[in-house]
């Protein structure tokens, strides 16, 4: 029950928040925001098999465009139906699965696994971290963020840990940074 009035609360606050922003410039500064954090990661070339777990109407999808890319949000029917996101520009390079975290296990491996902004959202933490840790490749690297702020002044601190899978039980901290952006 609690599951699922998170979920409801979480298409409202969508809907309350796109609803007087013009979506065009929305989806232009969604996808500045995206390039600029990505930027910050120092991260090798995003290409081959890549995962946005938890993608949102407008996740890092959006700027993925040299990757195999598979976007999975429970969701993203919601999304698709209350909002017309993601934008039908997407859903011809990428799959899209209505699916959570906690629900997805794949037999193929991912290079890259973003879960930004979404780890705590979900409903089994446990589950979601053996899942997408099962699905990341040997030498892949996983990030895992997680937003915070305070409404009132507007700010977002966002707290970033990149994994990197070494073996198929070894991982290694790659990098843990603090990512801030007023909007």
């Amino acid at each position: 029950m609690r599951w699922k009035i998170a979920q409801r609360l979480e298409l409202r606050w969508w809907k309350r928040y796109l609803r007087n922003r013009n979506l065009e410039e929305y989806l232009s500064w969604k996808k500045a925001y995206w390039q600029d954090f990505v930027a910050q990661l120092n991260l090798p070339k995003i290409e081959g098999r890549t995962l946005d777990a938890g993608c949102g109407p407008a996740g890092v999808f959006m700027i993925l465009n040299e990757a195999d890319v598979t976007a999975i949000d429970p969701l993203l029917e919601k999304y698709e139906n209350d909002l017309n996101l993601p934008s039908e520009e997407y859903k011809e390079r990428i799959t899209f699965k209505p699916l959570g975290i906690e629900d997805y296990f794949m037999i193929e491996h991912f290079d890259f696994i973003f879960c930004l902004n979404a780890i705590n959202h979900v409903k089994d933490m446990s589950k979601a971290l053996h899942n997408l840790g099962e699905s990341l490749k040997p030498g892949g690297r996983m990030i895992v963020s997680r937003a915070f702020g305070t409404r009132a002044k507007g700010a977002r601190n966002i707290t970033t840990i990149i994994l990197m899978r070494v073996r198929c039980t070894g991982w290694i901290s790659a990098h843990v940074s603090r990512f801030h952006r007023i909007r």
